[in-house]
């Protein structure tokens, strides 16, 4: 018994192949995502603290709602961490 793929079938895992080729060699998912812009980014009322860290510096962002502005407190603190895809929606 032959195993028959019509053509269609052909195209479609020519396809497929070729795009993760591009994916897992071409590296482009490290040129899209990977490297923040360079442009300046504006961080409204945040404010940027460097804390000594390990054998460098690790920078934290801070930044008070508009209510924890207007009590002078804030009733909860929020812990988020960025990366660098993190900062695409910033460029739309």
């Amino acid at each position: 018994m032959k195993l028959r793929i019509s053509a269609g079938h052909r195209r479609l895992l020519v396809i497929v192949a070729v795009y993760f080729a591009v994916i897992l060699f071409g590296h482009l998912a490290d040129h899209l995502i990977l490297f923040p812009t360079r442009a300046p980014i504006d961080t409204g009322n945040a404010a940027r603290k460097a804390v000594p860290f390990q054998n460098g510096e690790l920078e934290v962002w801070t930044a008070k709602s508009q209510r924890a502005q207007q009590q002078d407190r804030a009733d909860i603190f929020i812990l988020r961490f960025y990366g660098n895809a993190a900062l695409l929606r910033f460029g739309e």
